[in-house]
């Protein structure tokens, strides 16, 4: 016979679920598809600059030949859970039609109560050329405002250059993004921490 608890429990567990499924937002910017590969954000042109934002899971990365040993991959692999996103940072000079380097680039993530995290964004070259790129952790699921600054950083210009006044000004784009679920298995997972009397509310 099944006690007054744990049909207490089922009986939450089943109308949480549904209200979680009918309160996913349906437009935008979200992460909801389990197994994603990459996503865009979006684009924006900012002062003769396009900015292309793009996430994606977290990732490992090298500076070397090293992560080439397969045993080294996976140990780099195993840290990735500290993280939530990887975030991509795509800056093109829209006149001369080639990324823009030596910058010092910064994704702000603002969301609900006055959150604010900061993350610097490294010089980095992938499958899609040269960005500036790097594994995040956000807060909550959610709404998030994620704005990326950018500012010069050690650029040597000819004195003779029309262009110094436009190089050295900083820059800032706004991107609006969801941190939503991965898939059916990390909602059910979240709401069972939720919902369990020995889980604290996160």
């Amino acid at each position: 016979m099944i006690s007054r608890q744990v049909r207490w429990s089922l009986q939450a567990g089943v109308v949480m679920v549904t209200l979680a499924v009918f309160s996913l937002p349906s437009g935008g910017h979200h992460i909801t598809r389990f197994g994603y590969t990459w996503m865009q954000v979006g684009k924006k042109l900012v002062n003769g600059y396009h900015v292309t934002l793009i996430v994606k899971p977290p990732e490992a990365s090298s500076t070397s030949m090293d992560l080439i040993n397969r045993e080294k991959i996976e140990m780099s692999h195993n840290g990735l859970a500290d993280f939530t996103h990887h975030f991509q940072v795509f800056v093109e000079d829209t006149r001369l039609r080639e990324p823009v380097p030596r910058l010092a680039v910064t994704l702000s993530a603002r969301g609900e109560r006055g959150y604010r995290k900061d993350f610097p964004m490294e010089p980095r070259f992938g499958e899609r050329g040269f960005h500036y790129g790097g594994n995040v952790r956000l807060g909550r699921r959610g709404a998030y405002e994620l704005v990326v600054m950018l500012e010069p950083k050690g650029m040597v210009l000819s004195a003779l250059s029309k262009r110094q006044e436009e190089y050295f000004r900083k820059r800032e784009a706004t991107f609006e993004f969801e941190y939503g679920y991965q898939g059916l298995k990390e909602l059910m997972g979240d709401i069972y921490r939720r919902s369990s009397p020995l889980s604290p509310v996160p």
